[in-house]
């Protein structure tokens, strides 16, 4: 279900509003600073400076006492932003109390901007082709390292500084059921735990495929950028980082990234082009050039705050730009030796 926010704005309550139209209303100067809103009709009220994501015109003040002047009986809804896509039945904020959203402020849509622009050099990715529903997985290098890394439908967007890694729907795995207790009943038992077992896999699976297709369409038409800070399970591999790229058996693409193996398999049921991986020379140059674009980039974020730093810190550049340095000073300069201490 779609979130339903309130605004108190004087002595009115007007709603209820989608998160999108909350950022317009702020962006435009009906809604400011002080004005209270909250979530549902049982949420608390809080001031809207406290909520992430919601920006206010410099001049508000002024602005809002011209606003105030012709403000209609309630605060009307704003039109769609154009070239953002629509979710038809949630937002970003979706599962997520008041509490949540602050205290996980990494997150919020604005701070995903500025860490997709670390990761990019400064500059927005812009998509070169893509492959739609891979089953994707990482999982880290090495013969000592036992995971079992978890498993998505995702499409591969091939930018022109890395690839995007949009997950839309998590694929189960054997042994999350509770149906373990048939170990206990020898071969009997056994046999009903696997019969039981691949059931529930093909359930889930099934399940996921639907998901993954409700989601993808939702997200149909968009930038990288748009997906990156809407997404949440997101990822950007930048291209002068990944390594080893290589074709495996039944066409499983694979490559290392920051002491991590990836594993990207294409859906062999699904006969249109955009399922299927570009071809191993394609795959090549499109690796050679980006690679190149994106060790050449040294910007990062307008403005810049921890969030940017420390994706940068992951980089394996020997000499930090000039970007990461005036940013740092600033926030030595604004939260003195705290800033040190969150990069340690």
């Amino acid at each position: 279900m779609t979130s339903e926010w309130y605004c108190q704005i004087g002595n009115r309550i007007d709603g209820t509003f989608t998160v999108e139209e909350l950022l317009r209303l702020a962006a435009d100067g009906v809604l400011g600073p002080s004005d209270k809103v909250r979530r549902g009709k049982e949420g608390a009220w809080i001031e809207a400076r406290q909520l992430p994501g919601l920006t206010f015109p410099d001049d508000f003040e002024q602005r809002s006492q011209a606003v105030s002047a012709s403000r209609p009986e309630s605060a009307s809804r704003p039109e769609p932003i154009v070239g953002e896509p629509q979710r038809a039945a949630s937002d970003e904020f979706e599962g997520e109390s008041i509490g949540d959203i602050l205290a996980h402020p990494f997150d919020t849509r604005k701070v995903r901007g500025e860490r997709l622009l670390a990761l990019s050099g400064g500059e927005w990715p812009i998509e070169q082709f893509r492959t739609c529903k891979v089953a994707w997985k990482k999982k880290p290098a090495g013969w000592l390292v036992n995971a079992d890394p978890s498993e998505f439908y995702a499409d591969l967007i091939f930018t022109d500084g890395g690839i995007l890694v949009a997950k839309f729907a998590k694929l189960p795995k054997r042994g999350e059921s509770g149906n373990s207790a048939w170990l206990h009943f020898g071969l009997i038992g056994l046999v009903a735990y696997s019969i039981s077992e691949s059931s529930r896999m093909l359930r889930e699976r099934t399940q996921a495929e639907d998901n993954y297709f409700r989601e993808s369409d939702d997200w149909h038409g968009a930038k990288p950028a748009q997906l990156f800070r809407h997404i949440e399970k997101a990822e950007f591999l930048p291209a002068d980082e990944i390594s080893e790229l290589a074709f495996g058996k039944r066409g499983v693409l694979t490559f290392r990234f920051r002491g991590h193996w990836c594993w990207a398999k294409p859906d062999t049921d699904e006969t249109e082009e955009e399922f299927c991986l570009p071809s191993a020379t394609e795959l090549e140059r499109w690796h050679a050039e980006a690679a190149e674009a994106r060790a050449n980039r040294t910007e990062g974020p307008p403005e810049p705050g921890p969030a940017a730093v420390a994706e940068w810190a992951h980089r394996p550049e020997a000499e930090a730009p000039n970007w990461i340095v005036s940013a740092l000073r600033q926030m030595e300069a604004q939260y003195g030796e705290r800033s040190k201490e969150l990069f340690r």
